[in-house]
């Protein structure tokens, strides 16, 4: 159970509820039946969540990959990133509106990994021009 109460002292409150007739029999029931099937959803989540992760994280190291391939003097290593950056970014923002909160938080950070990788990049090509 996802709430502040472990399952164990959840159902000994409900059991002295029951005995104390503050909660009929069958409103017992009908709790333990909703509180079941809440529980199998929640550990669904996590494994949702989990894989959101993973491919949020893949996503990330798969655009790092191509960066780093990228020739050092080209002008793609400012604006690649900058644009996987701003894409995901805009997929997070998508997948927040749609609830998807793992999906969100991993291209969250994936937007914020990828635009500070365009800053670097445009921070030193700004030092070599310079000099």
């Amino acid at each position: 159970m996802g709430s502040w109460l472990g399952r164990d002292e959840w159902e000994a409150a409900l059991a002295r509820w029951q005995t104390a007739g503050l909660v009929a029999d069958d409103t017992a029931q009908a709790i333990r039946a909703w509180e079941a099937n809440r529980d199998s959803r929640s550990s669904a989540s996590r494994l949702v969540d989990a894989l959101s992760y993973l491919g949020a994280s893949i996503v990330l190291i798969g655009a790092l990959l191509a960066v780093g391939l990228m020739d050092s003097n080209s002008d793609g290593t400012v604006f690649l990133p900058l644009a996987m950056g701003l894409a995901a970014g805009v997929l997070a923002r998508i997948a927040w509106r749609s609830s998807l909160r793992a999906l969100s938080d991993g291209f969250g950070a994936s937007a914020v990994v990828l635009l500070a990788v365009a800053v670097g990049f445009a921070l030193e090509r700004v030092s070599d021009d310079e000099q």
